[in-house]
């Protein structure tokens, strides 16, 4: 598909799509049903018109940015690598915020968001916590008590709260941040004046920290994306990847940010191969087991880490045993701790947590919306170019033109299937998926490159890319 075919595909495609959900045109474009037990978007418009200039403005602002960048070549962005990361973390983390204050519920539902049992959990059930040690040995019979999200994650998902709480506790002259701070509404005020000090403060820094988080994982996109395909590639992923609404819409829920976990494992791994190092390999089944506790739909992505090793290393026999054995010891070094210090059984939170799953939502149904959900969410014209992609790499399989075939895209293609058909996920995936995102968007930011999009074609598809995430965060309810 030529590059402006592509583009008028996606505009005509985004276009349409908007306007069916602006006009709410029919229900089932947010879902099959409404919750409980089913899951669907919620469509609510409330005005926010006059508040879209800041994001616009920052976008203008990002992309001329990347433009002005581009034009310099490859040579000068590998040479400038620090410019680019120290501007694009900044402009990305503005860019999350911007969306926020044109949201209904505005900046001040950065803290709601935080600090609400019922939307989060995750801090809520971490200031219940009064021993480490007492949380760690009980987990495996509470967890399916806790609030909210909090039900469904592993436990370092609700130590991420507890430590920055702690944190404040032994710096308590950090909580005057907090002083005279009152969420506007009623229900939340109520909440946050139940919370102590250094609560208070954590939940601020919380609601702030992740979006940073969600920004510096770019970095990681890039790094990834120049060790697999090049530098020229590496920016422009860097700089799609901040315009996925998935990614922008979901914060300050965990979700957002785990994807720096498996992209610092995976780049551990391409470091321990190249650099033949077994210590390297061990460190990178580490981080990626540190994942694996916050969220266990990072697990699935160890299909592609299996397609990637075994494509990037040319070792064989002995040396690939040991870089196996090396990766699997690092992961399993946090189940053994946990088991030894705590007696976690980290198997049988895996069956407690896959119980906890919506038994009321059928099978066939959200084996279809599921897909939906993900692709709609990590923005239409990037569907189109998957689409490309998918043919053309179906072609190459079937001509058996393996040196043309893309690894990461195959594999990224037979992980989110076997996800998929196995019915483990039935709803929300667009935020559970996150992980996920790097992995997608890199090889079709490959190919869109290989088709010679200029840099003033990329500029353009990444304006449509926001039209989608303007779009979704006026009329639907990603953010209470």
């Amino acid at each position: 598909m030529k590059p402006k075919i592509l583009l008028v595909i996606s505009v005509i495609s985004t276009l349409i799509f908007a306007v069916a959900v602006a006009l709410n045109l029919s229900p089932y474009l947010r879902g099959p049903a409404p919750y409980f037990p089913d899951w669907q978007w919620q469509y609510d418009f409330v005005n926010t018109y006059p508040k879209m200039w800041l994001p616009v403005v920052i976008t203008i602002l990002l992309l001329f940015i990347f433009y002005k960048f581009e034009k310099k070549g490859k040579r000068w962005i590998e040479k400038n690598e620090k410019k680019i990361f120290s501007l694009f973390v900044f402009l990305g983390y503005i860019f999350q915020l911007s969306l926020m204050y044109a949201n209904r519920a505005g900046i001040n539902g950065l803290i709601s968001r935080i600090v609400s049992p019922d939307v989060n959990g995750y801090f809520s059930t971490s200031i219940q916590i009064y021993s480490v040690s007492d949380f760690l040995k009980n987990y495996n019979n509470s967890v399916l008590s806790f609030f909210m999200h909090a039900q469904g994650h592993p436990p370092f998902a609700i130590l991420f709260f507890y430590f920055i709480n702690k944190f404040f506790l032994l710096v308590p002259f950090l909580s005057a941040i907090t002083v005279g701070l009152s969420p506007k509404s009623y229900l939340i005020h109520l909440i946050w004046i139940s919370l102590a000090a250094n609560e208070q403060a954590g939940a601020v820094f919380s609601a702030f920290l992740i979006p940073f988080l969600v920004s510096l994982t770019s970095i990681l996109v890039y790094l990834v994306a120049k060790r697999l395909y090049g530098a020229e590639i590496s920016m422009r992923s860097l700089v799609a990847y901040l315009f996925i609404p998935s990614v922008l819409l979901f914060i300050p829920i965990n979700d957002a940010f785990l994807s720096i976990f498996p992209l610092f494992s995976l780049l551990l791994m391409i470091k321990s191969i190249d650099n033949n190092s077994n210590k390297l390999m061990l460190l990178s089944g580490f981080v990626f087991s540190i994942g694996v506790f916050f969220s266990i739909s990072i697990a699935p992505l160890i299909i592609i880490f299996v397609f990637l090793f075994f494509s990037i290393n040319k070792k064989v026999g002995l040396e690939i045993t040991k870089k196996i054995i090396g990766f699997l010891l690092g992961f399993l070094l946090i189940p053994m701790v946990l088991w030894i210090a705590f007696n976690f059984n980290s198997f049988y939170m895996l069956q407690i947590l896959m119980k906890g799953l919506p038994e009321q939502r059928h099978y066939s149904t959200w084996v279809l919306y599921n897909l939906y959900d993900f692709f709609i969410f990590a923005g239409i014209p990037l569907f189109i170019v998957f689409i490309s992609m998918f043919v053309e790499q179906f072609k190459n399989i079937l001509t058996k033109s393996w040196k043309r075939v893309d690894k990461l895209f195959v594999s990224f293609i037979l992980m989110l299937m076997l996800v998929n058909f196995s019915g483990s996920v039935r709803g929300e995936v667009a935020r559970i998926w996150l992980p996920f995102i790097p992995f997608y968007i890199i090889p079709l930011i490959g190919l869109l490159t290989r088709k010679k999009f200029t840099s003033l074609q990329f500029v353009f598809f990444l304006s449509i890319q926001l039209l989608i995430v303007l779009t979704l965060n006026e009329y639907w309810v990603t953010f209470w």
